[in-house]
């Protein structure tokens, strides 16, 4: 069984709970890891995934991308 390598709590098993919400994680359910919780994607609408995207880094002010040589 897979377990957090921070303090060693499974993440499998039948009694899996949402940190968040405190509600069970069912078999249909989506969910992610959070540091070493369980978390549903979404807790008022479990059965759907959301996109998970990280945030694109603006560019910082006065920088300039170089032109590509031909």
């Amino acid at each position: 069984m897979k377990a957090c390598p921070t303090c060693h709590r499974p993440f499998g098993g039948a009694r899996r709970t949402c940190f968040a919400c405190g509600r069970p994680v069912l078999a249909n359910h989506k969910w992610h890891v959070v540091g070493c919780y369980i978390v549903h994607d979404d807790c008022q609408n479990p059965n759907m995934r959301t996109l998970l995207r990280a945030p694109e880094p603006a560019p910082l002010l006065g920088e300039t991308h170089p032109e590509p040589e031909t």
